[in-house]
């Protein structure tokens, strides 16, 4: 089965992995994966067939984070940065992160904010303090930034 990642994130290594899809999550045993030109492919026992994997087309790839390697210096899983405080560098508090959405290299936080959906780009520019351990994240916004859902 061919796979979509994001940029460094690796399933080499993982014992099992579970897949959602239309609402159900079902457990695989992780038999073999390789990469080849910017793409992952994955060899899960069970699935055996043409057939039986283009059933899983679509299905999103869910993994317990113990079985995982620690991400790395400076990144963080999404799981992660759900449900921090997204805070202003003045103060202000934009809301809960709800979301990450992978865009490019980086992604977007979706913040809840008085009821609506902010998105901001999740890059060093802008993210300025990520701490998931404290449950914050400290932004630099440009100018417009928050109200461009609001147009």
């Amino acid at each position: 089965m061919k796979f979509k990642l994001f940029p460094d994130f690796r399933l080499e290594g993982v014992p099992f992995l579970f897949l959602r899809r239309a609402g159900n999550v079902e457990r695989f045993a992780v038999r073999s994966v390789r990469r080849e030109r910017g793409s992952g492919f994955l060899k899960l026992e069970g699935v055996d067939s043409s057939v039986a994997a283009e059933a899983m087309r679509g299905s999103e790839i869910l993994l317990s984070v113990s079985n995982l390697p620690p991400p790395g210096e400076d990144a963080f899983f999404a799981g992660q940065l759900i449900g921090c405080r997204v805070v202003t560098l003045s103060g202000e508090d934009l809301g809960a992160v709800t979301a990450v959405v992978p865009v490019g290299e980086s992604g977007l936080l979706v913040v809840e904010r008085e009821g609506k959906e902010v998105l901001i780009p999740l890059s060093a520019r802008i993210c300025r303090e990520i701490r998931p351990e404290e449950g914050r994240i400290r932004v630099d916004p440009p100018d417009g930034l928050l109200d461009l859902n609001e147009i």
